[in-house]
């Protein structure tokens, strides 16, 4: 499972597929795409994932459709790493797995 640190996304999003056993509750954003086209916000859930070991939780907002896993500047400004050089969330990038689910253990990279 891919996912990508995104310090322009100003929420933290997961696709509803990815999280099917997810808690949701109302969401209270309206979320658009770059091109400003309306995303299609199913609720807000609490999940957990690993990072080099270490578990972490994110508030993120469940979409219909969305492609990746996308931890926002919201998530990273919550952690104190919105200061963080590319490198360094390149690195962070390439360790995150999802373990909210069992069925979600994938270890992250991209290439």
């Amino acid at each position: 499972m891919r996912c990508l640190l995104d310090s322009g996304c100003e929420r933290s999003v997961i696709n509803a597929d990815l999280v099917p056993n997810a808690k949701l509750t109302t969401s209270q954003y309206s979320l658009y795409a770059a091109n400003k086209a309306s995303l299609d916000v199913v609720g807000d859930s609490v999940i957990s994932f690993v990072i080099d070991g270490q578990h972490f939780e994110a508030v993120v907002s469940v979409l219909a459709k969305v492609d990746e896993f996308l931890l926002g500047s919201d998530w990273l400004e919550n952690k104190g790493l919105s200061g963080t050089s590319p490198t360094e969330l390149c690195v962070l990038r390439c360790t995150v797995g999802i373990d909210g689910d069992e069925h979600l253990s994938s270890h992250c990279c991209s290439s």
